[in-house]
């Protein structure tokens, strides 16, 4: 297996498995990306418990929390034996990329509309992820208002933790994200700072037409505040059936913000249609993503979860199926919805992209 995956790379340019990622990236922009066998991160919401009643806050942007206080959605944890299948199918799809620095599998992701400091069971999770997954990046998302569940984060089990802080200041935090946390952000970020070792901290700004002009504003202020932490900076993009992001964006283009986010941070990597790292026809299309109440989604979009997914954890549990088979459907199905086909993180030649897969998917319905 190993020397078909390093047959596979040669092809792609990379002659040394330990390089690092950022060095892998740069090699594999616009390169085809369907030689994998398997997602190339997977996603899965252990909780999508967020919003006013659980973080204080509700962001202008946020299409999910929108859905549960409009009745069409509910706050729910993921059953912990989802959450262990989930591990062990990773385990056991990739064992030959135990203590690589560059697997095809890059990382999991523990959040996908929910917030980490809400995950009751963070310790118990980490602990079944480090027991089978050590080896493997896990990354999780916060809006870090809760300065007393700072401890969450301050894991060494866990790899890389992203506060998200769209505003340089109080005022223009309440505007964003529609409460008023900021100072209590700051905290939580102070404490993971303080306490946080061998961890990768990043602090990322939702450009919105709220927070536009305190680009620079923000990059200074994190920068002197936590000199270590990552600042990225993220256009807002126009999503087919979320009209929250709509709204927040105005009259923006991507081409604006992108030109006001390098005027600001001139080594700003972008990952939208146009700049897409790696080699996927889209952003998105490399993620295999899992809701809270056991749908595998198209993408980590969560745009019409009702129509476009792939089927149910529990379906692959008692079908004896993986994640395997959900990544050999995506590749078959070369995005021929009208949600992707209307995607604006699709990539202008995606279409050559799709054109180049021949693969046939065994579907289990």
């Amino acid at each position: 297996m190993e020397n078909n995956i390093r047959k596979t790379l040669h092809t792609l340019g990379i002659y040394n498995l330990r390089e690092t990622i950022e060095d892998a990236s740069l090699k594999l922009q616009g390169k085809p990306y369907y030689w994998t066998d398997y997602p190339m991160a997977v996603q899965l919401d252990t909780t999508n418990r967020c919003g006013p009643s659980n973080s204080g806050i509700f962001c202008s942007y946020c299409f999910p929390q929108g859905e549960v206080l409009g009745g069409r959605d509910c706050h729910a944890d993921m059953p912990m034996e989802w959450i262990e299948w989930i591990f062990k199918d990773i385990a056991k799809n990739m064992p030959h990329l135990t203590n690589k620095e560059w697997p095809p599998l890059q990382q999991t992701c523990l959040f996908l509309n929910g917030d980490w400091q809400n995950e009751m069971r963070s310790e118990e999770i980490l602990n079944k992820y480090d027991s089978l997954l050590s080896w493997l990046p896990s990354q999780v998302f916060t809006c870090a208002t809760k300065p007393s569940e700072a401890w969450r984060f301050i894991n060494p089990k866990l790899k890389w933790v992203c506060v998200t802080c769209s505003a340089p200041d109080r005022e223009t935090y309440k505007k964003v994200h529609g409460g008023d946390k900021f100072n209590n952000v700051i905290e939580t970020m102070r404490n993971i700072d303080n306490n946080s070792i061998n961890q990768h901290l990043e602090v990322h700004y939702v450009v919105t037409k709220d927070n536009f002009d305190g680009m620079k504003k923000w990059f200074n202020f994190m920068g002197n505040k936590f000199p270590r932490w990552r600042r990225v900076l993220s256009p807002l993009v126009k999503s087919q059936c979320n009209q929250r992001s709509v709204d927040s964006m105005g009259s923006l283009t991507v081409e604006q913000q992108e030109q006001a986010i390098h005027d600001v941070d001139a080594k700003a990597h972008f990952w939208n249609h146009q700049t897409t790292a790696l080699r996927q026809p889209c952003v998105l299309h490399n993620n295999a993503a899992v809701t809270c109440h056991g749908e595998v989604l198209q993408c980590c979009n969560w745009d019409r979860k009702d129509k476009w997914n792939y089927g149910y954890i529990q379906d692959y549990i008692d079908e004896g199926r993986s994640l395997k088979d959900y990544w050999m459907e995506r590749l078959a199905n070369k995005q021929r919805n009208s949600l992707c086909r209307a995607c604006n993180l699709k990539r202008y030649d995606a279409k050559n992209l799709l054109s180049n897969i021949e693969v046939t998917a065994k579907v289990k319905r």
